[in-house]
Order: structure tokens, then C-alpha cells, then sequence
């Protein structure tokens, strides 16, 4: 059976209620592959619709791609340790003082500003926890002690 084919098929009766086991034992393959090959699709459809998306702020598909332009014009990897796995960087004001700018900008414009080289303050990348280890060191957090 040609593989697409099959793929249009476990994804139409996925969607028309049946159980991953269910239709892996139609096809003979794991419900864990049914679930793979169901999710594939929905990750290729994605792809191909993404200029259809609305582009609003409040639309959670763009501001991952926002945020992800962000990673990658700030280099994709923490600038202390290199780490590069974008589910923990965060943008970091590099003279602190990021919790009172972020409360007079909306991400969006801040993002933004990032992308088109407009941005009033520098900014890096860090990992979760060099941004934590600079933030304590520099007594930028809650407590300031």
C-alpha cells in the first residue's frame, strides 16, 4: 500500500474517533507508530499552511516563530555555556533592569525591535541557568540579598 495513502487513511480515522491501537491493528503496525505517522502528517500540514495562519499577536503559532527569529538573530545558543536547545533560552538584558523595561513594552514590540536592530538596550542570550546565575550574582532577583 502506498505510504501516503495509508497515511491519509490512519489520519482519517484518527480524527473519526478510533483508538491508536485500533488502527494499528488494521495496518498491522504499533499504536506507537500509528501515533508517529498521524503526528508526521500533522507536523507536514503545518509547514505547508503556515503563511495562512493569521499573523496576530495573540496567534500562539507566530510567536513561536517570532520567538525562534529572536534565538536565532541572538546567535541560537547561550553566549556563557553554548547551550543551544531554544526551549530553555531566554532573552536577557545584558545591564539587568529587564523586569521594569518588560513592563513598558509589549513582547511583540520588544521582539520586534530585536529583529530590526532597534532595540534601546542591549540584550543576550542566555540558558535558563546562567540567566538565573547572573540574575543572583548580580542581586537582580525577588530579594536583591
Amino acid at each position: 500500500m502506498d505510504r501516503v495513502i495509508r497515511q491519509t487513511e490512519m489520519v482519517g480515522m484518527a480524527k473519526s474517533g478510533k483508538t491508536y491501537a485500533e488502527i494499528g491493528k488494521v495496518y498491522g503496525v504499533s499504536r506507537q507508530r500509528v501515533h508517529q505517522i498521524v503526528n508526521q502528517s500533522v507536523a507536514i500540514k503545518w509547514d505547508k499552511i503556515a503563511d495562512s495562519i493569521p499573523k496576530t499577536k495573540n496567534s500562539t503559532y507566530y510567536q513561536a516563530i517570532l520567538r525562534r527569529k529572536v534565538n536565532a538573530k541572538l546567535g541560537g545558543k547561550c553566549v556563557k555555556c553554548g547551550f543551544s536547545d531554544r526551549r530553555a533560552l531566554q532573552v536577557d538584558h545584558v545591564n539587568g533592569g529587564g523586569n521594569k523595561h518588560r513592563k513598558t513594552i509589549h513582547w511583540y514590540t520588544f521582539y520586534k525591535s530585536i529583529l530590526n536592530d532597534t532595540v534601546d538596550v542591549d540584550v543576550q542570550l542566555l540558558c535558563a541557568n546562567c540567566n538565573f546565575i547572573k540574575r543572583y550574582e548580580n542581586k537582580e532577583h525577588k530579594n536583591g540579598k
